[in-house]
């Protein structure tokens, strides 16, 4: 080609380009001394001219400092130099010739390439060597749209698929730093296909949040379903609440959870189970039907009652009495529906590990931990054909290799997440967090539940704020039904 030459060129008068694709070149210390036994075998790819380095900058300033040029100006401005030659291909074979001390090198040299150009050579040479990571595929083809290229033009070039590409500019628009951290963690075990799953997570910034606070690679495949779970409850919800605006049920604005006066329960919904998320019937006129919405966790439907007027001759202690009790009544059914809410929510979780939706790896610490809780809890029957149930509802109505099939799927589950079935097994016919009929916490066993969460944490597993109070004893509702319940008996 008229536009190149091939020479001998200074190895010290060769600099790195700053936009090549790989960024880091690795250990060449084996190349280095294979250089030295029988020298560089494969031309270098440059261009005349370098992008001036920092320690060049200082050292030009430092010389002009007391009396600036117009050729000082222009070399700030540029930040580049007619001197000396760029790399476009063989950076690797570049820092071994001078870690091996090789004085001069083989070149192809090359004129008149455009920024697009240089950077698609380098590109495209470190695609077919499979010399980029991913990150670094993904920051190049972010950088090759940025100068005017395709989708279609980079899978021409590159060999790519146009998904895989697509792919990859959405690993580009993460946090590089914080990937690069994550990747460098080998207890982390950062993959490829997390960074596919990340792309379930719609907004950028969520996926950055989730990524920086995961702890593993299975922590942040449950962050990710979770995060789309719960965009899945928002969503019902938000449907729920235009069908009941639409039968004209009026929207309160504060809580009514609790105790309202003049207000009763018609039904809580729980968007915890999205499949159980429905309104119940309603009478065609809905004056007196209202609703409280709690995005992501529940609807709350109260009708309006009457509110007998004070009577003299009533025995207003008696009416005081009756108040009161029925405050605490509605507070105590707050606080089992948190504890429904609890159990549908760890049992979400348990499901999730079931179906390998989080993936769940057996750890023998972790192991022998559930199982301590789960004794002290006092383990509830729980059979293999439970588990069979658990991982297909329809496993007693199948035969033959249908029903061995799921079989198979539960002998091939981790220990762990059988003991995990077990433990929300419990929960869900065992003891109680919360005694209802003393309106008081179980603490022994609120300590046991509140283990369990801390175990399953690093899976990924969180209660809600109200689920965390409950079990911790320190939610308000606790003081609210002790002063209600003072208060009657002080009538």
């Amino acid at each position: 080609m008229e536009n190149e030459e091939l020479t001998m060129l200074p190895v010290s008068a060769i600099y790195p380009h700053p936009d090549n694709p790989r960024k880091d070149v690795g250990d060449v210390t084996e190349l280095a001394d294979s250089i030295k036994k029988r020298g560089i075998l494969q031309n270098l790819t440059v261009m005349p001219g370098h992008w001036i380095t920092l320690e060049e900058m200082a050292a030009v300033v430092k010389a002009y400092t007391e009396d600036p040029t117009d050729e000082l100006k222009e070399l700030i401005e540029t930040k580049w130099s007619d001197e000396g030659y760029t790399t476009l291909i063989g950076h690797r074979r570049t820092a071994a010739a001078k870690l091996a001390g090789i004085s001069k090198a083989p070149c192809r040299i090359v004129y008149g390439l455009t920024k697009n150009e240089q950077i698609s050579m380098m590109l495209e040479e470190n695609m077919q060597r499979n010399d980029l990571t991913i990150y670094e595929q993904a920051e190049s083809f972010q950088l090759m749209l940025d100068l005017g290229e395709t989708v279609e033009t980079l899978s021409d070039k590159t060999g790519f698929s146009k998904s895989t590409i697509y792919r990859r500019l959405n690993i580009a628009k993460l946090d590089q730093e914080l990937l690069k951290e994550k990747e460098n963690d080998e207890s982390f075990q950062l993959t490829l296909k997390d960074m596919y799953e990340l792309e379930r997570v719609e907004d950028v910034e969520e996926r950055n949040k989730i990524l920086s606070q995961a702890s593993s690679s299975e922590n942040l495949k449950y962050r990710i379903e979770q995060n789309v779970r719960d965009k899945q409850r928002v969503k019902k919800g938000e449907e729920l609440v235009a069908l009941l605006k639409e039968k004209g049920v009026q929207q309160f604005e504060t809580d009514i959870r609790g105790y309202t006066p003049g207000y009763e329960v018609v039904d809580s919904i729980s968007l915890w189970n999205l499949e159980d998320a429905v309104l119940p019937e309603l009478p065609e006129d809905t004056s007196d039907i209202v609703f409280y919405h709690f995005p992501g966790s529940s609807i709350t439907i109260k009708r309006k009652i009457e509110v007998p007027e004070e009577d003299d001759s009533s025995d207003s202690s008696n009416k005081k009495s009756s108040e009161l009790a029925s405050r605490i009544r509605e507070n105590t059914s707050r606080l089992n529906s948190i504890v429904k809410s609890f159990d549908e929510h760890f049992g979400e979780f348990v499901d999730m590990t079931v179906h390998g939706k989080i993936p769940v790896k057996d750890d023998l610490q972790v192991i022998n931990s559930l199982i301590v809780i789960g004794m002290q809890m006092g383990f509830s029957s729980f059979s293999f054909r439970s588990l069979c149930n658990r991982i297909d509802e329809h496993y007693q109505d199948y035969d033959g290799e249908d029903k061995k099939k799921v079989e198979r799927m539960a002998q091939n589950l981790p220990v762990t997440v059988y003991i995990l079935c077990a433990l929300h097994n419990n929960l869900t016919y065992g003891r109680s967090i919360y005694n209802s009929w003393n309106n008081e916490l179980n603490t022994e066993y609120a300590l046991l539940v509140y283990k369990l969460v801390m175990e399953t944490k690093h899976m990924g597993f969180a209660p809600d704020d109200d689920e965390f109070k409950l079990i911790k004893g320190t939610h308000p509702l606790f003081d609210e039904i002790k002063e209600l319940e003072e208060q009657r008996k002080a009538l």
